[in-house]
Order: structure tokens, then C-alpha cells, then sequence
């Protein structure tokens, strides 16, 4: 014993360990990772941008109010507290559409704050030193021209490799379209390091050290432009830290066009991707090439898309590249294979920045509309929408806390937003939920399977006591007619000359006789069909010696509908018993009431005057009861009090395992109906029901004979009065030649001469064609499961019975056991359960049971209406 239990332990550590990690990987791959929402929301003037930035590098972040104004632009710092730290008034006007730059140039771990700006046909530079200054370290540093100019680039990166990072910029003429110019600005030394006109019209320039020699390269890319007969060709141009060509410059055809880039890694050696495109939407190509550091085209694609693309650029891509058209987003594998497209739903977004916001090495793209902010998170794998219904460029910032996850600012036309993205399952990262988890699989694999074996040991059980009980008997029937036989002949042998003791052994073999047709009669019970029910438990009430047993089955006419297995089981259980009972008292008065209700079956067996807890005996025929009931599914409490009696009362469900017609099978059923528009009606009705089919219609009774010799329903429902063979000659002759067949009575009639001609044809339900038409479907229903259904016209009327009112409800307080109609008494009275419970001293859950066989044979609907029947019977006083 103890290794079976040990077996099953070490079973369920493994299946539970191997579910355990199913379900995790589960949770891994298909639940989402993220989930954003918008945390803080607040007006702000439209002129004002809100960055948040670590300026002295202590992992919280500061909060600066940019105002942009003609003449009076100023910048308001807080701490990250929200605490008032300073502020800077500028006296030019800030560069349209340039945000602040914050850069640590000169490494002292303090970010600084640079703005450009500008004054007629002049561009400064201003540079803010927040936490040692209050006045600009840099104050109106000329840089370079800007008449009629665009600001194309701003970085501040280390231009001359001393170390200290200097401002790069590039410049495009809207006069001249192309004519543009780089300038590059030393800040620690403040002097200009490279002002150099370029002619081409830029449209994006990059700085990176790609391969990582500790110098910047410059890549600046170039768009088609025609002015008056004179244009440009889109191109592309890579410099060196000291602005000389690595390539030569590179053209590509097919106005008008633009190219986008970006430099990247591929199996660890520098590579530019360079996408060629065209620049409006009535030229549309796609065409992307990758080149390596020296000018060399290593492979190329044209992508087909119904848009222009463009390349999403950074620096924290290896081995893909991002493309993107306003509705979709592409990624394109080191081979130039699409290695994934995300649609977007046909809502045309403009791209925000590509950030690693959340710190998983894997970047996060930030997209909007005027109706929303889109999140590609994890990896492009989830996609979070955030409802905004503002206009205009945003600024974007991320918000450091030591004691939060980061946070996105973004400013759009006049709202804030603070928008915190979080892994939702962040908690699957904890090894404690994976020890949960196991524990918790581990346990109900544990339970099931215990739970499997106690069946398999029931079943063992159940069978070893069937076997027992056939074995028993064979040795009974053996002993008995071994005992006869060896009598009678002794008895010859004894009366071989004397003739007058004849008759006596005659008599004796009549006797055994008499024995032997008996034991025929409890052998053919194994085997015999649900309708010899009530002849099996008025034998078994005889048989009983010691106690005097009295057994009543309600309905008298509804067993038969229970299967032989079933009817059996029963059989045994209170034979069981009684046999039990007997073994404990003797001399006493027992009463076995057998209730059917629709899904179960109700044993109450009464033990007058006397109280045994008769089931805590745990002996043999214990053992028998107890598997018995766990075989077929029943469960059993006892009650009562010493002097006052005990009370076993058993539930048996009416399961698939015991049930006569399969729970999927359909309810074939005939209609008799003389009339074509109730015909059409109940056809149409019952097409809609899955579990019934009309498998043939008739105008009269004739007809349905006529279908009965190649179909056989479930259910014919019938009109009373139709031409040739009526309703009721069709009754006779269905309950004569076909007794399996169910009807139901669908009419106008309520005479009582027709309803007692079909009650005594066997009509099982009865629906007034004045009732509500569901009535008839849930009386198919009702029917079909052995039961009996009246509508309510049809009740009020004559009660369930057929008979008239006053005398079916008198009859139907006859089939009440004395207990019952005790309780219909106390109800009379007034008394509540529990008051019923404390007068019987048993407890409420008993009284329940009663109830509900008193509400079932009255055919009541609820206590009151069995005050109401008691009353109209004169039971009580009115």
C-alpha cells in the first residue's frame, strides 16, 4: 500500500512538473507582455514644450518649461520634486520647429541645456549651465548665415576628437533649394570648427561611429529637387571625422526622389542601409541597398508597397532594418528578406522616435495621429493604443525616477501627456509564482488521480460484490434444492410399499415447486424490464421476517422508464438494507417511500419509535451499501431522534449511466392536425428546436398508421377531432399496437368525457391550443423523459390526473405517506420549515427532502399552493 501511494506521488511530481511548465510557456508566449496607460493628462499653453531630463545625473529627473515666443522665449526649470529651481530669458527668437538640445559635452556628469536661435539673417547658440550658473555659459554665439533657412540637423557630438563635444548642424536654403551648409562649433573653446556650404538639398544627415575607431562619420543623404530647369539628383554622401569623402558621393535616378539611411551592424562589420524612394504620392518606388563602408553596393531589393517608405533610424539596430510608410511597418532581415509586416489598420500614422523605454534591449516605437498614440512594443510582437485627440508636433522626453519605472512625456498641440508603459506580466519573472504554480498543478493531478483510483477501486468493489451476490444466490438456490430433492427422495425410499403416503409426496413435490418458481421469479428480476418494479418490491416487503416493511412508489406508472440496471441497483440497495436494519432491531415498523423526480430518485425509509444510527455500523453489508451508492452516484443522509424514529433518506440521480435515452439523441415525434395553418405553425416551431425532429405529419389517425410502418417516433402529437380516425380511436390503437410510443394531445377540447377517454388511452401530456406554443415544445420534453405534462388550463381544470378538480386533488393527498401528510398539517398551520424540523426532531435539510415529494405529488408549485390544495380539501379551517 504504502508503494502504491508512493508511485502515485512521485506520478504526480512529474506530470505536474511537465504541465506546470506547459501552462508557463504558455503564459510567455500568448499573454501580452505590456500595457500602457495614460497617467497624467494637463492643459498647457500650445507655444509651451515640457521635457523632462537628468541633468545632474542622480537617476531623477528634472522638469523644463520651454515657452516659445518672438521675443520673449524663456525656459523654467523645476526639480524633480516639482520645486521652483530657476529661470532664463532670451531676447532672439527661437528657431522654428528646433527643440532643446541636452548634452553632458565636456563630461563633468551635468547635462547642460543648449537652444538655438535666431536674429534676421544670423543663427546664435545659448547654452545653459543649470546648477552653477544663472546667467548662459554660451550668450549669443553667432554660427552661421540663416536667411530663409531650414534647420535639417542638430547634434552635439565630439566633431574634432578632443574629447568635448561640439554642435553639428546642417542648414538647407528654402530660397535655394540646392544650397546647403554644415557648420560645426567647438562649445569648450568657443569657436567655430567648419562652416562649409553643400550643393545638394539635404534632407537628413546622420552622425555615427559605426566602426568604432573612436571617430564620427557623417551621412547625409539628399532628395531631388528641379528649379527652373536646374535640379539635383537624390544622392548620398559619407565623410569622415575631417569631412572628406570615405566614397565617392552617390547618385540615384528617378525623379522626384528622396533616400533615408541609417549605418548598422551586420555579423559584426559596418553596412549602411540606403533606401531610395520616391517623394510624393504620384511616384511611387521602393528600392533598398545595402553598401559597405567604401562605397561598394553589397545587395539590393524593390519592395513593393502601395506608399513611399521610409527608414526608421537607430543605432540600437543589429542585423534589421525598419521600414516604415504611414499604415504599415516593415522589418527587413540582414538578407533583405521582409521578416515581419505589422499593419496598422489603414490609419495613417506619423512616426514620434524609436527608444528602448522600458530598458528590455529591445527598442519601442512611439507613433501618433490626431486621434491617438500608437506603442510598438516588445519587440514589434504588441501593439498599445492611447486616446488623444490633439494636433500638432510632439516633444517627446522620457521621465527617470529612482523609485518608478521610467515614463514618456509628450507634448502635443496643448495637452501633456505622462504615459507609463509596464509588464503586465512582470510576475512571471518571480520564481515563487513558479513554485505556485507547480504546487498547484501538482495538487489537483494528485486529486485526480486519487480521485481515478478510488473509481477504479468502487468499480472493483461494485464488481467483486455483484459477483458475490450472484455466487450467494446460486449457493442458495443449490442448498434449497439439494434439500428438496435429497427429502423427496428419502422419502420415496421411506414409502416404497406404503401407498397411502402417496398424496404426502405429492404434496412436498408441489411444494418444491412452488420454491422453485419463486427462486425463477428472483433470477428472471436480474434480467426483467423496469414494469415488474412494483412486484419485485411488494416480494421484498414480504420476504422481510423480523420487521414488518412497508414499500409505496410514486408515480405508480413511471418506472418503467428507468433502465434495468438501475431498477436493480435499487433493488439491492434497500434490500441492503433492510437486511442492515434487521441485523440492528427487530419488531419494529418500517416504511420505504420511493419518490421520482425528474433528474433523481428519493428513498425515504422510516424506522418507527425507534432511533439507530444505522449507517455508522460499518460492518459487510455497510461496506455493500456504501459501494453500491458510490457506483451509481447516489449520496445519503440520516436523521431522527431516540423515541421518536429514524429517517435514511436517499438521493439517486437519474444520470446518463442509468437513463434510457441517450442525451444527444433527437426526440422523433408524428403530428396529427387536420388544419394547414396550425400544420405549417408547429412545423415551423419545431425547426427550430436542435433536439426535436419531425420525422412525418398527418391529417388524421389513419395516416399516422400509415407512417408508422416505416418510421417509429418518440411522440405523436395529436388533435382530438379530426376526419376519419379521431384522436382518441388513435390513442386506443397507439397504446394497443405500438405501447412505446408517447402522445401528447394538442387541442380545443377540455370536455371531461374526452379527457377520461384519452387518460385511459394513455395520454401522457395534455396542451390546449389556447396555451402559450413553448408550452407544447416543453411538454415534447417533458414527455420524452418519462414524465407527464399538463398545461395550465388543463391543471386548473382537472388537476394531473384527468379527472375533475375537486376529486383529483383529494386523490392526489391519498398518495402521501403519513409523514407527509403530517407536514401538509404544520404547513396548514402556519409553521415555517425549521418549525416543522424542531417538531419532528429532525433536521431542516430532511424536511426539505419531504417537501419537495409533497410539492411533486400534489403537483404544486410552491408551499402556498399546498396550504391553498389542504384548504379546498377541508384539511384545515379556511
Amino acid at each position: 500500500m504504502i508503494n502504491k501511494w508512493r508511485r502515485g506521488l512521485t506520478l504526480s511530481l512529474i506530470l505536474g512538473f511537465i504541465l506546470s511548465s506547459l501552462v508557463i510557456i504558455s503564459f510567455l508566449l500568448f499573454i501580452p507582455k505590456y500595457n500602457a496607460a495614460i497617467i497624467e493628462e494637463i492643459n498647457i499653453d500650445s507655444d509651451c514644450s515640457v521635457y523632462f531630463v537628468d541633468l545632474n545625473n542622480d537617476g531623477n529627473s528634472e522638469k523644463v518649461n520651454y515657452y516659445i515666443q518672438n521675443l520673449n522665449s524663456k525656459i523654467y526649470l523645476y526639480n524633480n520634486q516639482d520645486a521652483f529651481i530657476s529661470t532664463w530669458l532670451f531676447n532672439d527668437i527661437p528657431v522654428k520647429n528646433s527643440e532643446l538640445i541636452f548634452n553632458d559635452y565636456n563630461n563633468d556628469s551635468i547635462t547642460e541645456i543648449f537652444s538655438l536661435h535666431q536674429c534676421n539673417d544670423s543663427l546664435f547658440l545659448y547654452g545653459i549651465k543649470h546648477l552653477t550658473e544663472n546667467d548662459f555659459f554660451v550668450n549669443r554665439e553667432y554660427l552661421a548665415e540663416f536667411n530663409a533657412s531650414s534647420l535639417v540637423t542638430n547634434e552635439i557630438i565630439d566633431v574634432n576628437t578632443d574629447g568635448y563635444n561640439d554642435l553639428f548642424i546642417v542648414l538647407r536654403s528654402d530660397i535655394q533649394p540646392f544650397i546647403s551648409k554644415i557648420v560645426a562649433y567647438d562649445i569648450q573653446h568657443k569657436k567655430l570648427l567648419l562652416s562649409k556650404s553643400y550643393n545638394s538639398s539635404i534632407s537628413e544627415a546622420l552622425v555615427r561611429d559605426i566602426d568604432n575607431n573612436g571617430k564620427n562619420e557623417y551621412y547625409i543623404a539628399c532628395k531631388s529637387k528641379n528649379i527652373d530647369g536646374n535640379g539635383t539628383q537624390a544622392g548620398l554622401t559619407v565623410l569622415d571625422n575631417n569631412f572628406n569623402n570615405i566614397c565617392n558621393p552617390m547618385c540615384f535616378v528617378g525623379k522626384p526622389s528622396c533616400v533615408t539611411l541609417n549605418p548598422f551592424i551586420i555579423d559584426g562589420k559596418p553596412r549602411l542601409a540606403v533606401l531610395h524612394t520616391g517623394s510624393d504620392s504620384g511616384k511611387i518606388f521602393n528600392k533598398l541597398m545595402i553598401f559597405d563602408f567604401y562605397g561598394k553596393k553589397l545587395n539590393e531589393i524593390s519592395l513593393a508597397n502601395n506608399k513611399n517608405l521610409s527608414i526608421i533610424s537607430s543605432d540600437k539596430l543589429i542585423d534589421e532594418i525598419l521600414l516604415y510608410s504611414g499604415n504599415k511597418i516593415m522589418r527587413i532581415n540582414k538578407n533583405l528578406k521582409i521578416e515581419k509586416e505589422i499593419d496598422l489598420n489603414n490609419n495613417e500614422y506619423s512616426f514620434i522616435t524609436i527608444d528602448e523605454i522600458n530598458k528590455n534591449n529591445k527598442p519601442d516605437l512611439l507613433f501618433k495621429n490626431n486621434k491617438e498614440i500608437l506603442i510598438i512594443a516588445d519587440n514589434l510582437n504588441q501593439k498599445i493604443k492611447l486616446k488623444t485627440k490633439n494636433e500638432g508636433v510632439p516633444v517627446y522626453s522620457v521621465k527617470k525616477s529612482e523609485s518608478k519605472i521610467n515614463q514618456v512625456n509628450l507634448k502635443i498641440g496643448n495637452k501633456n501627456y505622462l504615459i507609463e508603459l509596464f509588464n503586465k506580466n512582470e510576475y512571471l519573472n518571480r520564481y515563487v509564482l513558479y513554485i505556485l504554480i507547480y504546487i498547484s498543478i501538482t495538487f489537483i493531478v494528485f486529486v485526480i488521480m486519487n480521485l481515478l483510483f478510488k473509481l477504479r477501486r468502487s468499480k472493483q468493489l461494485a464488481q467483486f460484490i455483484e459477483k458475490e451476490d450472484k455466487d450467494n444466490f446460486i449457493n442458495k438456490l443449490d442448498v434449497k434444492l439439494g434439500e428438496k430433492i435429497t427429502g423427496l427422495r428419502n422419502k420415496v425410499l421411506e414409502i416404497k410399499q406404503d401407498d397411502d403416503s402417496y398424496k404426502e409426496v405429492v404434496e412436498q413435490i408441489n411444494d418444491t415447486y412452488i420454491e422453485l418458481k419463486n427462486i425463477s421469479e428472483e433470477i428472471s428480476r436480474e434480467n426483467s424490464r423496469g414494469i415488474y418494479i412494483h412486484d419485485f418490491f411488494n416480494n421484498l416487503a414480504d420476504r422481510s421476517s423480523v420487521n414488518k416493511v412497508k414499500i409505496n412508489l410514486y408515480p405508480n406508472d413511471e418506472w418503467y422508464e428507468i433502465s434495468t440496471d438501475l431498477q436493480n441497483h435499487l433493488f439491492k440497495l434497500i434490500d441492503d438494507t433492510l437486511n442492515h436494519i434487521s441485523d440492528l432491531i427487530r419488531n419494529v415498523n418500517i416504511n420505504v417511500q420511493l419518490t421520482r423526480h425528474l433528474n433523481y430518485i428519493n428513498c425515504i425509509i422510516e424506522i418507527e419509535d425507534s432511533f439507530i444510527d444505522v449507517l455508522n455500523h460499518k460492518n459487510e453489508k455497510y461496506i455493500a451499501i456504501d459501494s453500491r451508492l458510490l457506483l451509481i452516484n447516489g449520496k445519503y443522509e440520516t436523521d431522527g431522534t431516540q423515541g421518536k424514529g429514524t429517517i435514511i433518506n436517499y438521493i439517486i440521480p437519474l444520470n446518463a449511466n442509468f437513463s434510457g435515452k441517450k442525451g444527444n439523441q433527437k426526440i422523433k415525434i408524428i403530428i396529427a392536425e387536420d388544419h394547414d395553418v396550425s400544420l405549417f405553425g408547429l412545423i415551423s416551431l419545431f425547426k427550430t428546436k436542435d433536439d426535436i425532429e419531425v420525422i412525418g405529419t398527418a391529417k388524421n389517425g389513419m395516416e399516422v398508421l400509415k407512417i408508422l410502418e416505416e418510421k417509429t417516433p418518440d411522440i405523436v402529437i395529436t388533435d382530438i377531432s379530426m376526419p376519419g380516425m379521431d384522436g382518441i380511436e388513435l390513442s386506443e390503437k397507439l397504446k394497443n399496437d405500438f405501447p412505446d410510443i408517447k402522445v401528447i394531445v394538442f387541442t380545443m377540447y377540455m370536455e371531461n368525457w374526452f379527457i377520461e377517454q384519452l387518460t385511459q388511452n394513455g395520454a401522457r401530456g395534455f396542451v390546449s391550443k389556447n396555451s402559450r406554443i413553448i408550452e407544447l415544445v416543453e411538454a415534447v420534453r417533458q414527455v420524452a423523459q418519462g414524465n407527464y405534462y399538463y398545461c395550465h388550463q388543463f391543471k386548473s381544470k382537472f388537476g394531473t390526473n384527468g379527472a375533475n378538480g375537486y376529486d383529483s386533488q383529494k386523490s392526489m393527498l391519498d398518495s402521501l405517506t403519513t409523514k407527509e401528510l403530517q407536514i401538509v398539517e404544520c404547513y396548514a398551520n402556519n409553521l415555517k420549515r425549521k418549525e416543522i424540523a424542531a417538531k419532528f426532531y429532525v433536521h431542516q435539510n430532511t424536511i426539505d427532502t419531504y417537501i419537495a415529494n409533497i410539492m411533486l405529488k400534489l403537483n404544486a408549485g410552491d408551499e402556498d399552493e399546498i396550504i391553498r390544495i389542504a384548504k379546498r380539501q377541508k384539511f384545515v379551517d379556511e
